[in-house]
């Protein structure tokens, strides 16, 4: 007589044990990486922003065919964009769109160049003004010297977390608003000029 032996189709506890290991050790492998990535997340959404901010004031101008005012607040984490109204009785800035990235991401910090300037301007034609107008309806603080970069990191540093920069070219010959990563060479098309 022969006795057939019974297999389960399930995993033994050991053979469980090993894979939950071999999961734990992915996992804590991968921590790293997804801090880095989610870093490099928050660099890149601020950045966007600022740069998408400053072309909005760009278009804005054109569309209205006035000037436009882009203001940045690095301390206070926020920008606007101020339309020259006219229609008032005594013209005077308006703010058209603000946004505030401390509520969001708070450990990301933006640096503008020249240090002490705060805003760049645009024409009813798009160009920017080499000198930033005053009046009525701006923030308080607002400079006459115009931007010409904005670098934004993150309160992360070290291998794989980049910081990103958004250029005003007024003397290029394209004359836009580029984002770049000034960790590249300049002869790298990603890289910055400034």
């Amino acid at each position: 007589m022969t006795v057939k032996k019974k297999y389960s189709s399930g995993a033994t506890l050991i053979e469980l044990m090993i894979a939950i290991a071999i999961f734990a050790i992915v996992v804590v492998m991968g921590i790293p990486s997804f801090r880095i990535f989610l870093e490099n997340g928050k660099i890149r959404n601020v950045t966007e922003s600022i740069s998408n901010g400053m072309q909005k004031a760009r278009l804005h101008a054109v569309q209205r065919n006035t000037n436009v005012a882009f203001y940045i607040n690095a301390a206070g984490q926020t920008w606007g964009i101020y339309e020259w109204d006219t229609s008032l009785e005594t013209p005077a800035w308006g703010a058209v769109e603000t946004f505030n990235w401390s509520g969001r991401w708070p450990q990301i910090s933006a640096t503008v160049a020249p240090a002490n300037a705060n805003t760049v301007s645009f024409s009813s034609v798009g160009r920017t003004l080499s000198s930033n107008p005053t009046g009525g309806g701006l923030p308080t603080g607002v400079t006459t010297i115009p931007i010409f970069r904005v670098d934004v990191a993150g309160a992360l540093t070290g291998s794989g977390i980049y910081p990103l920069r958004v250029e005003v070219q007024s003397n290029a010959p394209s004359r836009g608003i580029r984002t770049c990563s000034p960790h590249l060479p300049a002869t790298d098309p990603k890289g910055c000029v400034y």
